[in-house]
């Protein structure tokens, strides 16, 4: 069973005892994925409960949000204003 994602304050704290050289290998593998070893355990809580890693689901998530913004706004893509000001500076 996956469960949605939804990102909010990282409150909430996972913990577990581990055998010395378990928590070894642990710590290593995390250092050679270029995270500590809490963004390494997140990222497996996330990929067991939401089928993907945390970083993984918070783009998605935020690429969602700009979707939906952008079809309650009627616009195909972000919504940007010209920068006019630049251009009589002799800028753009």
């Amino acid at each position: 069973m996956i469960i949605e994602f939804e990102p909010g304050k990282l409150v909430n704290e996972v913990k577990t005892h581990l055998p010395d050289v378990t928590d070894l290998v642990f710590k290593r593998r995390a250092q050679d994925a270029g995270m500590n070893p809490s963004e390494l355990l997140r990222d497996l809580v996330c990929e067991f409960v939401h089928g993907a890693a945390y970083m993984d689901l918070l783009i998605e998530h935020r690429r969602g949000v700009r979707e939906q913004q952008a079809q309650a706004q009627g616009a195909s893509g972000p919504n940007l204003r010209p920068v006019d000001g630049l251009a009589r500076r002799g800028g753009v």
